[in-house]
């Protein structure tokens, strides 16, 4: 299966269209660790404010039920893989 349609199978909508909008943002020709290099450095997705942890990927990476929907989600497509 072609990775580009599992991961837009697998992500939420609102990731996707973020997504979609910052290749608008001087993103388009980078390579994807340049790209997260620029997110994080620019702060993009916030700043996690203690100094020993440098990288941030935004407040819902912090909560509980949406990590633990995410991980569901991940694990049920595995899951769906090996059937």
């Amino acid at each position: 299966m072609d990775t580009r349609r599992v991961i837009k199978r697998i992500l939420p909508r609102q990731v996707l269209d973020y997504v979609r909008s910052i290749r608008n943002r001087g993103y388009k020709n980078l390579t994807p660790e340049q790209v997260f290099t620029k997110i994080y450095e620019s702060g993009v997705w916030g700043k996690s404010g203690d100094p020993g942890r440098p990288f941030f990927s935004g407040s819902g990476s912090h909560q509980e039920e949406e990590v633990n929907a995410y991980v569901r989600s991940v694990s049920d497509f595995l899951d769906s893989l090996g059937e």
